[in-house]
């Protein structure tokens, strides 16, 4: 199997030799040229810099606010080149950790709440039809209205 490389310049060298018109050969361009992998983000949209243009806030992808672009709010990218620079000069990605916390916690929630009414459903404590309306009634997505650019306190120890 021919790669997509292969083929754009399949198609183009065709082009050229048939001298076809420069609309035809854009057109094809845009639908076979190879892409990039990944999705393509703006860092204009997505930070903002201080004055003399150094970013010091990254929008996060999950919650959609805005954090201080530091380790201490967001996770290292570990691939060399990517992620974004922040104030402390690491590479980040826009993943915040607070969201991803919000989030893991709230998978956990659902699931355990999902496994609870299916052992419900099994004992025969609930009939089928309500624990099916109970899995629905279950929230779709965390509420991130609690990540701020303030960092949560730490826990304290718990005493033994």
């Amino acid at each position: 199997m021919a790669k997509k490389i292969d083929i754009f310049n399949s198609a183009i060298a065709l082009c050229k030799e048939h001298k076809a018109s420069e609309k035809l050969v854009a057109g094809l361009t845009d639908l076979l040229a190879p892409k990039t992998a990944g999705q393509h983000v703006d860092l204009e949209k997505v930070t903002k810099k201080d004055n003399s243009g150094k970013i010091v806030e990254i929008q996060c992808q999950v919650s959609g606010k805005f954090l201080p672009a530091t380790v201490a709010f967001f996770y290292e990218e570990t691939k060399e080149g990517k992620g974004i620079k922040g104030t402390d000069g690491v590479a980040l990605r826009r993943l915040s950790r607070q969201a991803e916390s919000i989030r893991k916690e709230f998978n956990r929630k659902v699931t355990a709440s999902k496994n609870a009414i299916t052992d419900d459903v099994m004992a025969g404590k609930i009939k089928l039809e309500e624990g099916n309306a109970l899995i629905a009634k279950l929230a779709k997505a965390p509420d991130f209205s609690s990540v701020s650019a303030k960092l949560p306190e730490p826990k304290a120890p718990e005493a033994k």
